[in-house]
Order: C-alpha cells, then structure tokens, then sequence
C-alpha cells in the first residue's frame, strides 16, 4: 500500500502540469532578423499652419498606414535640362519658371530598400527612439531625440499642409517589414519655408503619445506578436509615395542653401501579449539581431 501512494501522487502531480499547460496563454515570439523592404508611414496629421504643429504633438496621434517618402530639396539645372525632365513626364501639371529664371527639379532622398540602407550618423546629426508606457493602457509613449554636434538643423514647413511630425517609421511584425500600397491622394499646399529645430551643438526631444488601437492594424490577428520600429528624418517634408511607381515624385521644390540631410535611429523593439502593449526596449547594441 506503501508504494501505491507513493507513486499515485507524482502521476496526480504531472497530470495537473499538463492541465496547466494546455490553458497557458500563448507565448511572445523571441527577437526575429528584422528583414524585407519596409513601408515608411506617418504618425500625425498635417497641420494648416506651422503655429499649430505644437498642439498637435500634444494630441493622441494615430499610425496612418499611408506609405511616404521625402520631397528632397530641388537641384539647380539648365532650362534644357528642365524642359527635356518634363518630356518624359507626361503627367505633370502648372510648370512655372522660378522668379529668378532659374529653373530647379526634385532631388529626393533615395528610398531605401531596408533600413540600413540610411545613416545613423550624417553630418554630426543623430536620432534616437524609444517606446514607453503612455497614460493610460490606451496609449504608448514616443521618446524621439535629435542632435547636432556641428550644425544648425531645420525643417521645411508649408503653408496649409505641414507635417506634425518630421519623420516616417518603419514597422517590423515578428521580424518582417510591414508595406502597405498606397491608394490615391491630394493636397491643397502652399509656399514652403523653414522652421529652425536644434542649433549646433544642441538637441531636442519629442515626447508624444500614440494611439495603441492604431498599432493593433499592423498586426496580422490578436495573438501575441513582436514588433521593432525604426525613425527616419529629413530637413525636407513627406508626402504619400509609390516607390515602384517614378511618377508619385513631386515635381519640384524652391532651391535653398540648406543641404539635404536624413538620418535614422536604431531599431526598438516592444510586444503585444495578446491583451495589451509590452513597451519599451532599448536599441540593440552592435553586433546583436537587427
């Protein structure tokens, strides 16, 4: 009798482990390779006036799953060279000759086909990211930074349609770029200017809250998954975009004596348990899965 009892336990013991273990909730994925060619979305609305970005990085914004990519500055070319780019472009509508008679054409950024293809440091300008807890369960928190050892950096703004945020984002479910196709669009915009962020040698931080239901469409279902993001900015603004498609490029903007700048962060990563937001990790260090 001695022995019966003593082995019935352990078999009650391991019977209840398995019961355990078949209404255990699903487990979060490990850190994936995070690879594929991303879509770049927008966090935020466009804003009418530049006096009104500052309210709008203090609303709750939304992840709006409309690719973009960067206008880019304008080069200087010869009439010629002006005329013979419209050739080829059918599409294109109200050319007018620059005040000054000079004549200028887009000079985008190149659209990367991942994100290492973009620098983390660019002209002594740097940009970080992290993700946090926001007020409530409702919301994460975007920790964004950007410096500059060397140089004075600013934004372009436009008149009736600037953006609130001057950066695009890259998402990553359980390691695989989210792309998304762009449907149409339109705009009423007006003249561009410049708005100053960081001088030389300063820096300044960006701390605003998104809508977490708006992170739940990049999803493919509700169980748990990881997810990383990566930050891009530029000094010139964003707009919907088609990278297979050349004529989504804008025709052009107004030459500057600024320079073209874009830089990057490094991934972050966070999780989603099935039933809410895990946030916030620290960028990978060197050398470890991207």
């Amino acid at each position: 009798m001695q022995t019966h009892r003593t082995l019935i336990w352990p078999c009650r013991l391991l019977a209840l482990l398995l019961i355990g273990c078949a209404h255990a909730p699903p487990s979060i994925p490990a850190p994936s390779k995070l690879t594929g060619q991303p879509s770049w979305l927008p966090i935020g609305p466009e804003v009418y006036q530049e006096r009104d970005v500052a309210q709008a990085e203090r609303e709750v914004l939304t992840v709006r799953t409309q690719p973009r990519w960067f206008i880019g500055l304008g080069r200087r070319v010869t009439k010629d060279e002006f005329y013979e780019y419209l050739s080829r472009r059918s599409n294109e509508f109200s050319v007018q000759e620059q005040p000054d008679g000079k004549y200028s054409l887009p000079d985008p950024p190149p659209y990367p086909k991942t994100f290492d293809d973009l620098p983390v440091l660019n002209r002594g300008v740097r940009l970080s990211l992290g993700v946090g807890s926001g007020d409530d369960a409702g919301k994460l928190r975007l920790q964004i930074g950007l410096e500059s050892a060397t140089e004075a950096v600013s934004r372009e703004v436009e008149h009736r349609w600037t953006n609130a945020l001057p950066f695009l984002f890259a998402f990553y479910v359980d390691g695989a770029a989210v792309s998304r196709t762009l449907a149409g669009w339109g705009k009423d915009g007006g003249m561009e200017s410049w708005q100053p962020l960081v001088g030389a040698g300063g820096s300044r931080a960006w701390n605003v809250q998104v809508d977490a239901t708006s992170l739940r469409q990049l999803l493919p279902d509700a169980r748990p998954h990881e997810v990383a993001v990566v930050a891009v900015f530029a000094n010139s603004q964003h707009e919907p975009y088609d990278p297979d498609a050349a004529q989504m490029l804008p025709l052009a903007r107004s030459t500057t004596a600024l320079a073209p700048l874009i830089v990057r962060s490094e991934p972050v990563r966070f999780r989603w348990d099935g039933a809410a937001w895990q946030s916030g990790n620290a960028p990978p260090a060197s050398g470890a899965v991207r």
